[in-house]
């Protein structure tokens, strides 16, 4: 699972066909939310990732913003690689150093680089 930055046009595509279906999002709490949601509209999981500079209001546990976001759509029919992608991604982000590192990232490469460390050192 590749994560692509989440720009505007990407969040909007992605979104759009959502906007009428149900969105489940975890409001982990400590800067991060995963918003989720099956959806007719893809064929199989996709993912995006995006990065708040100045963090936004998704009501977490913990009363703090959100500054992580990973974004997945699964298809209707799909349960397991949606909920291994969510243990997946939440397993990664158990990690401080990892969420502050992720924080920091300028660009698309050093967003994959890093996830792609961290991901490797899991399985």
């Amino acid at each position: 699972m590749k994560p692509a930055m989440w720009k505007s046009a990407i969040a909007i595509n992605l979104l759009k066909p959502l906007c009428q279906r149900k969105l489940w999002l975890n409001r982990i709490g400590q800067g991060i939310a995963i918003p989720h949601a099956k959806c007719d509209c893809v064929d199989k999981l996709v993912a995006a990732f995006g990065l708040s500079k100045k963090g936004v209001d998704f009501d977490s546990l913990d009363g703090e913003l959100a500054y992580i976001f990973f974004l997945l759509v699964a298809p209707q029919d799909s349960a397991g690689p949606h909920l291994k992608a969510l243990a997946r991604i939440s397993r990664l982000l158990k990690d401080k150093y990892f969420r502050d590192t992720l924080r920091t990232c300028m660009d698309e490469k050093s967003v994959i680089k890093i996830i792609t460390q961290e991901d490797e050192k899991k399985i």
